[in-house]
């Protein structure tokens, strides 16, 4: 394992001091598992898709990161992440464009803990939908940084549980990000830019610090608690 220092404006995951410039620092342990993306390719080698797709089969991997000025990916088809392991990525000012794809931005699916750092996702059907799986026991928990979830059909951010055998809680933190103009997709009334459903036994926690959720269909955030957690 090595350490990384990068003079960087985003909010570090580890540690945040100061560059001689002013900059931050984002000093991030990294272990070998972490995949880069090299380029704004909706798939092959090098792309976002390419590097969900090794994390969703190979449980070692659990960080991708996007090298800085790869700009914007238009997506022909939802970008998938099915592992069960805690996955990282950090987009470096990723823009990630569902324009036209009639699909969700980015989706997960196998009860991971989630933390997304620095991206922009758009004009999806979700922006970003998490689904956890029945059954599912422990925590699950989904965090934004610096992320910006704008112009989707349906609610920006969604985090469901499956079904109401799932005992996990559901905590959700969102920090210095924005969601906004979501929920206006054809046939969708009252869409939240932020939707939780927890139903089973588990518990949910919402946490946000500077987060602006604005001209949305419905509610900025709207938190539905249906189990017998808190």
């Amino acid at each position: 394992m090595r350490r990384v220092l990068l003079c960087s404006t985003l909010l570090a995951a580890v540690t945040l001091s100061a560059c001689e410039d002013g900059a931050d620092i984002l000093i991030i342990d990294e272990p070998s598992s972490t995949l880069l993306v090299e380029n704004n390719a909706d798939e092959g080698e090098g792309s976002l898709r390419a590097a969900l797709e090794t994390a969703s089969s190979d449980p070692v991997v659990n960080s991708i990161q996007v090298v800085a000025g790869v700009g914007s990916i238009s997506l022909a088809s939802s970008l998938e992440y099915t592992g069960s392991q805690a996955l990282r990525i950090i987009g470096n000012g990723l823009v990630i464009d569902g324009g036209g794809c009639g699909c969700d931005v980015l989706a997960s699916s196998g009860g991971a803990d989630l933390d997304l750092f620095d991206l922009v996702l758009r004009e999806g059907e979700a922006g970003l939908r998490v689904d956890v799986p029945s059954g599912r026991t422990g925590v699950v928990s989904v965090r934004l940084i610096r992320v910006t979830v704008e112009d989707n059909e349906g609610a920006g951010v969604y985090v469901r549980e499956q079904g109401a055998s799932s005992a996990a809680s559901l905590p959700e933190e969102l920090v210095s990000t924005t969601v906004r103009q979501n929920g206006f997709g054809q046939g969708t009334t009252d869409t939240a830019g932020v939707r939780m459903d927890e139903v089973g036994e588990g518990d949910l926690l919402f946490l946000a610090r500077d987060l602006t959720a604005t001209a949305n269909a419905g509610d900025g955030v709207d938190l539905n608690e249906e189990g017998s957690g808190d």
